[in-house]
């Protein structure tokens, strides 16, 4: 499920946005796509080819290859999830 913060305001602010189980990270082309300003904050897969690709296409801020051995409390506050 996707949602954003009703806190956001669209003024001229990047949306920070963070993806698990993130495959290709959809939601990042098809922002993209749309001209929406965003900061990828985090992803997390548990495939390293994905990883790869990720890194190599996305460059999130933080990247995560497990959701379940991660600290929940340290992920930085977003926008979009």
């Amino acid at each position: 499920m996707s949602f954003i913060n009703p806190k956001y305001n669209f003024n001229n602010h990047a949306l920070k946005v963070g993806t698990d189980c993130s495959g290709i990270e959809t939601i990042l082309i098809a922002m993209k796509m749309l001209n929406i300003n965003y900061i990828h904050k985090w992803s997390c897969d548990s495939d390293k080819k994905v990883k790869a690709l990720i890194m190599k296409y996305h460059k999130p801020e933080l990247f995560f290859d497990d959701i379940f051995k991660r600290d929940h409390s340290q992920l930085p506050d977003i926008d979009l999830y």
